[in-house]
């Protein structure tokens, strides 16, 4: 058995690997090695490429300070799978604008990530 083994005598999967995180991440030096080595002991058992990235965002992103910051760190990580420049710019949208109070300001936030790839006015039928 594993030192860990010993001495996580867990009933949980969960709790087993809150146990071992707590052990094998204590000797990170700084906050951002906490953080990954946090992600990569609770986020093993994921099953899904989707319940990855959630997991990835959850402690990666617990750190930030404003909710600007947060939503970049969001978008980054659960928006780093699209393949096309489209499926980006729509992902990026979803979490970026998601704060906007009213409807005109989140069209025209979504009018800024949607549109900002297009070359002239004309080619854009979002806000122009």
């Amino acid at each position: 058995m594993t030192p860990t083994t010993l001495l996580c005598r867990q009933q949980s999967v969960h709790e087993l690997d809150m146990c071992r995180e707590a052990y094998l991440c204590s000797r990170q030096q700084s906050v951002h090695e906490l953080d990954m080595c946090r992600e990569a002991y609770l986020c093993s058992r994921q099953q899904s490429v989707h319940e990855l990235d959630m997991c990835r965002e959850a402690y990666l992103c617990s750190r930030q300070q404003s909710v600007h910051e947060l939503d970049m760190c969001r978008e980054a990580y659960l928006c780093s799978r699209q393949q096309s420049v489209h499926e980006l710019d729509m992902c990026r949208e979803a979490y970026l604008c998601s704060r906007q109070q009213s409807v005109h300001e989140l069209d025209m936030c979504r009018e800024a990530y949607l549109c900002s790839r297009q070359m002239l006015c004309c080619q854009c039928h979002c806000l122009c």
